[in-house]
């Protein structure tokens, strides 16, 4: 009898592995900025950062995590944009400030490649399809080393979820 592609593994470990490659436990992590930049798909056009996981003991050292937010090159004004637009361009201005750690006044002129390398503590929380078929894993929330340290969040990352 030939052996199992898996080899010697446990058949029931081998059924609870995760269908997802890329997937990251649900958690907050200490990651830095890998890649920043900006695309354009289907008439949007949106700021996207690449974390890599930076803690040596954990499992998920290494992995890349991903979130992007919509961006409205040629619009001049704040007001021009409808609610929902408003809202993206709020998040990405909480993540620039929040989790950058970066002024209000350094958030506004701020360019991609000043923020790699960047080290912030992200929250990763695992969602499935509308239809359950695939799961994605989204960065959810960023706090800055800074602000970490300052709420003594580094040692002890049950706090985190209390911000």
């Amino acid at each position: 009898m030939s052996e199992s592609i898996f080899g010697d593994m446990d058949t029931e470990e081998i059924k609870e592995i995760s269908d997802n490659p890329w997937g990251v436990d649900d958690g907050w992590y200490h990651v830095f900025i890998e890649k920043a930049w900006k695309s354009s798909k289907e008439e949007k056009n949106h700021a996207n950062f690449t974390f890599k996981i930076d803690e040596p003991e954990n499992g998920f050292h290494g992995m890349p995590v991903r979130t992007r937010f919509q961006v409205f090159p040629g619009i001049k004004s704040f007001n021009e944009l409808d609610a929902d637009e408003q809202r993206e361009l709020k998040k990405l201005k909480k993540f620039l400030t929040r989790g950058c750690d970066l002024s209000k006044e350094e958030a506004a002129v701020v360019r991609y490649e000043e923020l790699i390398s960047t080290e912030l503590f992200v929250k990763v929380r695992n969602t499935k399809s509308k239809d359950e078929t695939r799961e994605f894993t989204n960065v959810v929330d960023a706090v800055s080393m800074r602000l970490a340290e300052e709420m003594d969040l580094t040692g002890n990352r049950s706090n985190l979820s209390d911000l």
